[in-house]
């Protein structure tokens, strides 16, 4: 059996779905297709009519995809159980109440469900006692965690819950909109070690005329407080972001604007991709294009700039001691001693490389910085494994 996870939040993650699934029934002659996710949402009849394909289940029964396929699969063959993952994912919340005007998601995802966090705490316990280290907390509208539950809990509240969670080192948030960015969840990024010190706020846009038509949600004022107030409350905070470029309406004007407010933030990763037109939404009946070239243009402007923010910042890495969590390990070689190459990730989001013994994967290891890449910063290991994490394995040597 496959299952086909499914997304069409722009074009060419359509395309690319169709790619998968068709592919999926090519390599896998015999296999039941199984398609969910959003494409198989907005385009259920299209998905349905893919030869090969079994069943479709939208995003509404994703949760109880298992149940709903266990069916077909013999009580009494072996099932292989997944490797562990150091970092791993937590989805606890689904659904989206904003109306950005370029967006589908609102129409394939549905109204906000946040999972109740007894549910989620379970859950978290149990990736701990099968090797989880950090997990990352994953949503469709992320901060808007318990806004369908209570007036009173918010998503702050559940990560002071989690990092009571024995055996969990970290707990990171993937990405939220400035809007539902408040003080008390910039006082709990800052005071607790657990709590990973990185934040991803899509900006979208720096211009505040096309934020309007985008029907953004909050204000560009609003995020460029916000993300100077983290700033200055969370030590070495890493701030990374999604920019979209050739939304209708965009002039070059506009789009200098963005270029300033992503150097004024100061960005250290960004993610960017051209408007692509979806059917339903307002911005697709837009007749204000702007030109494949112009975007195309402007996208290879906008990652220079990236390149350049992030490049200065692993700069600034050199000669600093930095907390590990090693994810991976690859091939030896002679250069690393004979020792596998080692891979992982500091709490604010800074991919380091190392070399070291394969076990020291899922463990968490200081790593002094000797050198930079283009993407990453590579270092020895010093100290003794496995070392806790720890904000004072961040000062410089």
């Amino acid at each position: 059996m496959v299952v086909v996870n499914t997304c069409t939040v722009t074009a060419d993650a359509s395309k690319a779905s169709r790619q998968l699934i068709r592919r999926s029934v090519v390599d896998h002659p015999g296999a039941r297709i199984v398609v969910t996710g959003c494409y198989a949402v907005a385009e259920a009849k299209a998905v349905a009519s893919i030869p090969g394909v079994d069943l479709v289940i939208s995003n509404r029964d994703k949760d109880h995809l298992a149940a709903r396929i266990a069916g077909d699969v013999s009580d009494t063959r072996s099932v292989t159980q997944l490797p562990t993952r150091p970092r791993a994912n937590l989805k606890i919340q689904t659904g989206c109440d904003e109306a950005c005007s370029f967006c589908i998601v609102p129409q394939t995802r549905g109204e906000l469900f946040s999972r109740s966090a007894g549910a989620v705490v379970a859950t978290a316990r149990a990736m701990v006692e099968s090797g989880t280290k950090e997990i990352i907390l994953t949503g469709v509208h992320l901060g808007k965690y318990g806004w369908d539950r209570s007036a009173e809990y918010r998503l702050a509240d559940l990560i002071m819950e989690l990092v009571a969670v024995p055996g969990l080192e970290r707990v990171r948030l993937s990405s939220i909109e400035a809007s539902q960015i408040d003080e008390k969840l910039l006082e709990v990024l800052a005071s607790e070690p657990k709590a990973c010190r990185h934040l991803h706020v899509p900006l979208q846009t720096g211009d505040a005329g096309v934020w309007q038509a985008m029907e953004r949600p909050g204000t560009l004022t609003h995020l460029l407080e916000i993300t100077g107030r983290a700033k200055e409350m969370i030590d070495d905070l890493t701030l990374t972001t999604d920019v979209m470029v050739g939304f209708p309406g965009e002039d070059e004007g506009a789009f200098a604007n963005t270029l300033a407010v992503v150097e004024l933030i100061g960005f250290r990763k960004l993610h960017v991709f051209r408007f692509s037109s979806r059917a339903g939404t307002p911005a697709a009946a837009d007749p204000r294009r702007v030109d494949t070239a112009i975007m195309r243009d402007r996208s290879a402007r906008l990652r220079q700039l990236g390149d350049e923010l992030r490049g200065e910042w692993l700069r600034r890495q050199m000669g600093r001691r930095v907390g590990v969590l090693i994810e991976q390990a690859g091939p030896a070689a002679d250069s690393t001693g004979g020792y596998p190459r080692l891979s992982g990730l500091t709490d604010n989001y800074l991919r380091v490389r190392t070399s070291g013994p394969a076990q020291a994967v899922g463990h968490t290891a200081e790593v002094l910085v000797a050198s930079t890449g283009p993407d990453a910063v590579e270092g020895d290991i010093i100290g003794g494994l496995p070392l806790l994490q720890d904000r004072r394995g961040f000062d410089p040597v």
